[in-house]
């Protein structure tokens, strides 16, 4: 993990091999707090080093402000893919967030699907549930057995952002 004197050397001596090597490692979270103690110059640079991935993850924990700085200083393509591989009810809460115009281009950008799941939960009124709910679940059907529900949640759940009742 990187110390914050290893961060200021990294920084300094632009070592971005060893800088991505230690990237990989730390959990998205402390990414997103290193990238945002770097100096505005540097942030997209470093950004720039993760993975499609990890980008996706790092990025959902970063401040509104730093999310949108990101935005335009990296490649449409980039940021494309980013915004269509987050959740779509992360998606909405970033979008609520981000000046109409970038939306509306972003929007444009997504897959029919990933649009179709944005635009539904984008549909509700600020405060309402539906707004914050997720739209990637795992749907069971009456009748199963309880051998054969866990099955299906196992066979799922890796696109699935939470399964807490069943």
């Amino acid at each position: 993990m990187l110390t914050q004197e290893e961060r200021f050397t990294l920084s300094e001596i632009q070592d971005l091999n060893r800088l991505k090597l230690e990237l990989i490692q730390m959990p998205p979270v402390d990414v997103g707090d290193y990238i945002a103690d770097l100096p505005v110059d540097q942030r997209a640079l470093t950004f720039r080093l993760l993975s499609k991935d990890q980008a996706t993850d790092v990025f959902e924990y970063l401040e509104p402000d730093v999310r949108e700085e990101l935005i335009g200083a990296l490649h449409d393509t980039h940021v494309c893919q980013i915004v269509e591989g987050m959740r779509p009810d992360d998606r909405a809460e970033l979008f609520d967030e981000l000046p109409a115009g970038i939306v509306k281009r972003l929007i444009r950008q997504l897959s029919p699907a990933e649009r179709q799941a944005t635009d539904l939960i984008l549909g509700y009124s600020e405060g309402m549930a539906g707004r914050v709910m997720t739209t990637e679940y795992v749907q069971l059907r009456e009748g199963l057995t309880v051998e054969e529900a866990i099955a299906k949640i196992r066979a799922n759940d890796q696109d699935k952002e939470t399964i807490y009742y069943a």
